[in-house]
């Protein structure tokens, strides 16, 4: 079958150089049936792209929870979200966070660690498990952190201890279908960033009812700041979530949208 559409293959060819490709070339790219030919398409070059760039080669990460509590976050997609969680508040030990630090990085090939809060954090607890991490993890692991919204001293601080980089997102419909700020999610990146931080971010969580502008705003939030890496993620539909009723996509409008999102990378 020849694809006859000239503009996908425009925007396919400049995808696959490298190049990036604009807003309104994505939201065209996400308007194809996830099983169209031309959606085939879209995730074969991207595959070959990723492939080329990273010389065939993936990396393994792995997260550690170091505490968690009821959020005030209150994400209705999220099984921690106060006022619908089911989990009471929990610290990790010391000896058990230990545990799980040999447990990931006793093969040596464990990329990168992060080590993850609620949206509400004590300093003190993270980089209590930021020190343990540094003393039994191999030098070729990255220590990495998954923490809520703080100011530009708090990575600071991490960076000291030893800290490269944090995952952090604007989620799709931050402020509606959670408490939070999204201009204070994005200052947050700014403020991981300014300290010396690698950002790790994602589209998420996607859902049925999301649009593909939306999806690719969200994009463009990290590509714009320059983020190290970049991500889709769908919403799992979890029972007791007010979110659980609007269902989620299928792994394969999920892989169409992480290809678009390859494609207008760009590096």
């Amino acid at each position: 079958m020849l694809c006859k559409d000239a503009k996908l293959l425009e925007i396919l060819e400049k995808g696959r150089n490298g190049e990036g490709i604009t807003k309104e070339e994505c939201i065209y790219l996400l308007e194809f049936d996830e099983h169209s030919f031309e959606s085939s398409l879209v995730r074969a070059t991207a595959n070959d792209l990723t492939r080329e760039r990273m010389d065939n080669a993936g990396v393994i990460l792995g997260q550690i929870g170091v505490e968690i509590s009821p959020c005030k976050g209150g994400c209705k997609f999220c099984t921690f979200g106060e006022g619908h969680t089911k989990f009471e508040s929990f610290s990790i030990s010391n000896e058990e966070l230990d545990q799980k630090i040999r447990e990931f990085t006793e093969g040596g090939d464990l990329y990168g660690l992060y080590l993850m809060t609620m949206h509400d954090f004590n300093l003190d607890v993270i980089l209590n498990a930021v020190e343990h991490a540094k003393r039994i993890a191999p030098p070729q692991t990255q220590i990495w952190v998954n923490v809520g919204d703080a100011p530009f001293r708090t990575f600071v601080e991490l960076k000291k201890a030893g800290v490269r980089g944090a995952y952090h997102v604007c989620r799709l419909r931050e402020g509606i279908d959670t408490n939070l700020d999204p201009k204070n999610r994005v200052k947050t990146m700014e403020n991981l960033l300014a300290a010396g931080l690698e950002l790790y971010t994602c589209c998420e969580p996607i859902g049925p009812e999301h649009t593909n502008e939306e999806l690719v705003d969200n994009f463009f939030i990290g590509i714009e700041l320059g983020c190290t890496q970049h991500a889709v993620m769908r919403r799992i539909a979890v029972k007791g979530a007010p979110l659980y009723s609007r269902g989620q996509i299928t792994e394969l409008r999920l892989a169409h949208i992480c290809a678009v999102l390859t494609l207008a990378l760009g590096r």
